[in-house]
């Protein structure tokens, strides 16, 4: 046997085995889903309504336990008039938010999961009757349920959230709306 294919070798495996260790759940992770966002202003005029739309996550393990998210999700309503003074509440809204999730992996089959994530929080005119749209920071905190289908894919069938955001109502100055936002869809791990 040649000394230089040994040596080839042995320096082989000592660069690429560290990359090729058995991981026990996956260092990525990408959520794509349809939210719904019961949207409660404070002024009084709008009344309560709702937002529909998709979710996109890309979430980062970096532990066990511990990874860091990305959520971007899209919403919309079509003319409804507001329950209490027949204002019609019309447009789009988005949130860029980030943060920390916590989530919990001793079973196989399925993880429960809690996140707390902060950004941005977008409103077209009309959202909040308004007639110009609005960047704000927003705030969401919750938590959610993972169950395993297969090895790379998983269903979230609920993750629900509160959603703090502060837009201008009816332009009568900027108020805080506490929403909920409920979400589900599919996870793919990589």
């Amino acid at each position: 046997m040649n000394l230089r294919m040994v040596v080839v070798g042995i320096v082989f495996l000592g660069v690429f085995s560290p990359g090729c260790k058995s991981q026990d759940a996956p260092t990525l992770e990408a959520f794509v889903g349809y939210s719904y966002v019961g949207v409660r202003p404070v002024d009084t005029g709008l009344g309560n309504f709702s937002l529909n739309g998709g979710d996109v996550q890309g979430a980062l393990r970096l532990s066990k336990w511990f990874s860091g998210v990305a959520d971007f999700g899209v919403y919309a309503t079509g003319h409804q008039a507001s329950s209490t003074i027949g204002i019609d509440i019309h447009g789009t809204a988005m949130s860029y938010l980030f943060g920390p999730r916590i989530s919990y992996r001793r079973w196989s089959r399925f993880t429960p999961f809690g996140q707390v994530l902060f950004g941005v929080a977008h409103a077209g005119p009309g959202i909040f009757a308004t007639t110009s749209s609005q960047n704000r920071f927003a705030l969401s905190a919750g938590g959610g349920i993972d169950f395993r289908v297969k090895e790379h894919i998983a269903v979230r069938p609920i993750a629900i959230d509160y959603l703090r955001t502060r837009f201008n109502e009816q332009n009568d100055g900027m108020l805080i709306q506490n929403n909920i936002r409920y979400s589900t869809g599919i996870v793919f791990r990589f």
